[in-house]
């Protein structure tokens, strides 16, 4: 008697504990959004504001007492920037599309030099250059664009530049720093639940969400912010500068994102990198989980795959794309890493919303 009794129990007490399991484990949409914004979007935000803090540190110490050793440590800490910047860049929603925030991290492309322009003016100028005057003054002298071309340009951004006289081009290099540093420091704040809580916006869809009535909605921005992303890439990173298409004409390489600093290749990279993280959740519960939930999961791996195809082919370019584009040597890795993109534009911008059941908000920037 006492055996089978002890048996029921355990077989109750097994059923209970599934149950709580069951009921504590959030629907798949609800999953979904929840480890995308924890794994992703949050972290996207942090790493922004820390690197943009230790370029503003590194600025600072490189004024100090300019010399070689400095420069180079500040242009190293741009280029972390750069990279975590990559991870932002493509995301259509949030705190980041609000009073042209993007523009004041990056003024690109810069089809008439505006970035030297207005930078020799403000050197030249008589204005007491500091955060203040950078706040309020055109995007164009403001975050990475403006810094890349004190730190690199092969002109205004070498050392002799910075020594001598007390140097108007350190107050604008740790001016500029400084506010890009409070910029992206507030963007991680407005995602932070003690502060502005916009990872409560995303993961919590409802009829009183004045940005996501549904769950639909918030899913259908990440959906979006992947197809901008593999546009941006395919279109403004390659297609237009590089003439890659059969109609986009001749090359017109100072269009490059990055070309002062030879870093549009790895520029490329880090996007694709955030893409995919933002994609598979980083190996949570991601829209690849999502779709193999659907029965789509061929198209899941069809997306992995093609992710994975795009990052070998930038990896596979040598060198800057500045100098690749005038190497006929390199003109298959070019034409290599342009057919990937593609091929990732395709495979987000069509079936992915379809199996979905998501209507994208936009027709596609580039006329596909």
């Amino acid at each position: 008697m006492f055996m089978p009794a002890l048996h029921r129990w355990r077989q109750l007490a097994a059923l209970l504990s599934l149950a709580a399991i069951t009921a504590c484990t959030p629907p798949p949409q609800q999953r979904l959004l929840n480890d995308t914004a924890n794994t992703s979007l949050l972290p996207a935000h942090r790493d922004f504001a820390l690197a943009s803090a230790q370029l503003y540190e590194a600025s600072q110490r490189f004024c100090q007492a300019p010399d070689q050793a400095g420069l180079d440590a500040s242009r190293e800490r741009w280029r972390h920037s750069a990279v975590a910047w990559s991870a932002l860049q493509f995301k259509g929603f949030g705190p980041l599309t609000s009073d042209n925030q993007s523009w004041k991290i990056q003024f690109w492309p810069d089809k008439k030099n505006l970035v030297a322009r207005k930078l020799e003016a403000l050197l030249t100028g008589e204005e007491v250059i500091d955060r203040e005057l950078i706040a309020k003054r055109s995007v164009v002298i403001q975050g990475l664009s403006a810094l890349e071309y004190l730190l690199f340009d092969a002109k205004a951004g070498q050392l002799a530049m910075y020594q001598g006289e007390p140097s108007r081009r350190c107050a604008a290099l740790t001016a500029i720093a400084a506010h890009q540093q409070q910029l992206s420091e507030q963007l991680h704040r407005d995602w932070l639940p003690e502060h502005g809580n916009y990872i409560a916006t995303f993961t919590r869809p409802g009829a009183d969400n004045p940005h996501y009535p549904d769950h639909q909605q918030a899913i259908a921005s990440i959906v979006e912010s992947l197809v901008a992303g593999a546009e941006l890439i395919k279109r403004d990173k390659l297609e237009r500068p590089l003439g890659l298409a059969s109609d986009a004409g001749h090359q017109q390489r100072y269009l490059l994102e990055w070309w002062r600093s030879a870093f549009s290749r790895e520029a490329i990279i880090g996007n694709l990198n955030a893409m995919q993280r933002l994609y598979l959740a980083d190996q949570r519960y991601g829209l690849d989980d999502f779709l193999r939930g659907h029965q789509h999961a061929a198209l899941a791996d069809q997306i992995i795959a093609a992710f994975e195809q795009a990052i070998a082919a930038a990896q596979a370019v040598e060198g800057s794309l500045f100098e690749a584009a005038g190497n006929p040597a390199q003109q298959a890795a070019l034409d290599n890493l342009y057919t990937a993109s593609q091929q990732l534009v395709t495979l987000l911008k069509n079936p992915l919303p379809e199996a979905l059941g998501i209507t994208l908000s936009f027709n596609g920037a580039d006329g596909d």
